[in-house]
């Protein structure tokens, strides 16, 4: 990831993306892992997967990158899914409820980072002041 960090930050996004590809693929390996491991409790790994997806999906549009985004609606989705499914009765009409506010609150959130995301990403480079030539 660090090197997939540094290299957008010389600009080359291309070669960038397989190590953010990989890096948050083996962190997401190793979030699973906390969370299948037998012989340990199975919650200590819901709560960093939610809090790391949520900073991937609020950080991927600043960023502009969509593999930041996939893993995490992936790292927001799956906890909140595996909470609504083991606190809410499935008969009942409030998980229905609970459901639809996880995925509207991922669709509103997409639709913010679209809008301001670049303009959020913009204020984190560094541009050369303008050459002002000067007047004869």
């Amino acid at each position: 990831m660090i090197v997939g960090v540094f290299l957008d930050a010389f600009g080359r996004r291309r070669d960038a993306f397989w190590f953010h590809a990989l890096g948050w693929l083996s962190a997401a390996a190793g979030l699973v892992f906390f969370v299948v491991e037998p012989s340990r409790d199975p919650d200590r790994g819901w709560i960093p997967m939610l809090i790391v997806g949520a900073l991937l999906l609020i950080v991927a549009g600043p960023a502009r990158r969509a593999t930041w985004a996939v893993y995490g609606v992936l790292g927001y989705y799956a906890p909140l899914l595996h909470y609504t499914a083991v606190g809410l009765d499935d008969n009942h009409w409030t998980s229905a409820v609970a459901l639809l506010a996880i995925g509207l609150s991922i669709f509103v959130l997409g639709m913010v980072l679209r809008r301001y995301g670049a303009a959020w990403g913009e204020r984190f480079v560094r541009r050369p002041p303008p050459n002002i030539a000067p007047s004869p």
